[in-house]
């Protein structure tokens, strides 16, 4: 499936938790990459569902 986001990137500060976390997983499923900026060791579970 193509949308509109495939192949963007985009960058999410904050990702660790929250909207952060919320933002990256709803862009991440609609085919965008997703760089995540954090400074919580628990962002590396959101990194997995990325």
């Amino acid at each position: 499936m193509n949308t509109p986001l495939q192949g963007k990137v985009a960058l999410i500060t904050g990702g660790a938790k929250n909207m952060g976390q919320a933002f990256a997983l709803s862009l991440a499923k609609q085919g965008c990459d997703i760089v995540i900026h954090y400074h919580s060791e628990s962002a590396h579970t959101c990194t997995k569902y990325c």
